[in-house]
């Protein structure tokens, strides 16, 4: 499954990645580890209908395109 992963600081600045995983927590680890992360704006489509938090981790599971 491939899922999007949302960090933020505690500036809300926000950085997203996606990556390949079997469940949540994998994608988690998975985006740490690789640490491929892309700096997106907070209206970007791909945050829409999402709660976004400072110093947060969170990850949606998304259909491959």
């Amino acid at each position: 499954m491939e899922y999007l992963v949302i960090k933020t600081d505690r500036d809300m600045q926000i950085s997203t990645q996606k990556v390949i995983a079997n469940e949540l927590n994998e994608a988690l680890n998975k985006a740490e580890e690789e640490s491929n992360w892309k700096d997106t704006l907070y209206d970007d489509c791909i945050l829409e209908g999402l709660d976004i938090y400072p110093n947060d981790i969170q990850a949606i599971q998304v259909e491959k395109s």
